[in-house]
């Protein structure tokens, strides 16, 4: 958006509903080729020996 419509950086922040903080890390992992919300295998989280009931 800044380089399309010559918006700054709070004003894309502001239109897409994100924080100041936020937009930057978007703008920059763009900017270093990083898909958008494509983060990989998650390292955190998950059921880990998790015993499942039968139903």
């Amino acid at each position: 958006m800044p380089l399309q419509y010559g918006m700054s950086l709070e004003q894309t922040a502001q239109a897409i509903g994100l924080s100041k903080g936020w937009t930057c890390r978007l703008r920059n992992q763009f900017i270093a080729g990083g898909a958008i919300g494509d983060k990989g295998k998650s390292v955190r989280g998950g059921r880990h020996r998790e015993h499942f009931p039968p139903a």
